[in-house]
C-alpha cells in the first residue's frame, strides 16, 4: 500500500527531524546506538562510558526515550527507531 511510505516521509519531515533539532549531538548519538541495539528495551550500563546516566533522564522528561521498568528504556515509538537507524 502507498499510503504508510507517505506517512512516514510526513512524519520523518515534521515531527521526528524537530525532536531532534531541540537536542544535542551527544544527546542524539546515544538514540542512534539505543536504536542500533537488537533489542527493544536498552539498559543504560552498556552506554556508560560515552554516555552518563542523565543523557537518559532527560531524554525521558522529553519524551524521547520511555521508561520500561527500573533501569530500563525504550525509544517513544517503533517509526520513531526506523527513522534513526535510516539516518545513521
Amino acid at each position: 500500500m502507498q499510503l504508510w511510505p507517505a506517512v512516514f516521509s510526513r512524519l520523518e519531515e515534521g515531527k521526528f527531524k524537530n525532536d531532534l533539532a531541540q537536542l544535542s549531538e551527544k544527546e542524539v548519538g546515544l538514540l542512534r546506538a539505543i536504536a542500533r541495539e537488537d533489542h527493544e528495551e536498552s539498559s543504560p550500563a552498556p552506554f556508560a562510558q560515552n554516555f552518563p546516566h542523565i543523557y537518559f533522564t532527560r531524554l525521558a522528561e522529553r519524551g524521547l526515550l520511555i521508561r520500561a521498568g527500573r533501569g530500563r528504556y525504550k525509544l517513544y515509538h517503533p517509526l520513531f527507531r526506523q527513522f534513526l537507524q535510516r539516518r545513521e
